[in-house]
């Protein structure tokens, strides 16, 4: 009988429970405090929320910063974070992707301005519609720059073009 009695009344988190999950907020708002404000719009926040986060941006002093990411942990508590989880995690890849191929690109062309044509070949395997003679054009300029000990001008201009191709 006794059983029964306890089995009825819901079952209350711990208070170390309460506390990672605080802090698990905390950490999230402090996470939106890094966004830029058009990636905050695109997470739809209230408007008490946005101001609080726009606040703790411009905020510098480490210990009202903490004050501000603890008040902004409060309010994420009382909505609904799946979604703000959701589309922090999509921007946060899509960083991941933009850095990957920032680095890919500038292989390509540090490799290019290394080995000339040899470089060439390998390129046009995987990317077949690059413009051989303008990217010809761009290494001898890139190489010569280099020699000459001048602005790399036309290394800047290689990855641009690099970055339309694999774009």
């Amino acid at each position: 009988m006794t059983d029964s009695l306890y089995s009825e009344v819901p079952e209350e988190p711990s208070k170390t429970q309460k506390k990672k999950d605080s802090l698990e907020m905390q950490r999230l708002g402090a996470d939106l405090s890094r966004l830029s404000g058009k990636e905050l719009d695109r997470l739809d926040l209230s408007a008490e929320l946005r101001s609080s986060v726009d606040v703790a941006q411009s905020i510098k002093h480490r210990t009202a910063l903490k004050r501000q990411h603890k008040y902004i942990g409060r309010l994420l508590r009382q909505v609904d974070t799946e979604f703000i989880r959701s589309e922090l995690q999509k921007l946060q890849s899509q960083g991941r992707d933009a850095t990957k191929l920032h680095h890919r690109l500038e292989s390509w062309r540090d490799r290019l301005l290394a080995e000339g044509d040899a470089a060439i070949g390998d390129l046009l395997v995987v990317a077949p519609d690059v413009d051989r003679q303008y990217l010809r054009q761009l290494l001898r300029k890139g190489q010569s720059e280099a020699k000459l000990g001048k602005a790399p001008r036309s290394a800047r201009l290689l990855y641009k073009y690099l970055r339309e191709v694999f774009s």
